[in-house]
């Protein structure tokens, strides 16, 4: 997972990128009981970067799970 966080840090913008465990503890809240655990947040702002993420994310295996701004409850 490292060397996809590495290689996303170096191509997309600085404010597209969350590794602050304090604000990712927000986002592994859920309504229901769950032990998955959050490294990065990526929040592309077109879909060129939406590409990028998934291209560096399948060369390094990592998983995405997509989330919308609207209400996923």
């Amino acid at each position: 997972m490292q060397g996809a966080i590495n290689q996303w840090s170096t191509t997309l913008p600085k404010e597209s990128i969350i590794t602050d465990v304090n604000i990712i503890k927000g986002f592994e809240t859920a309504t229901y009981r769950t032990k998955n655990t959050i490294s990065v947040i990526l929040k592309p702002v077109n879909k060129e970067q939406v590409q990028i993420i998934v291209k560096i994310a399948q060369k390094f295996k990592a998983p995405l799970y997509p989330i919308s701004t609207g209400k996923n409850w």
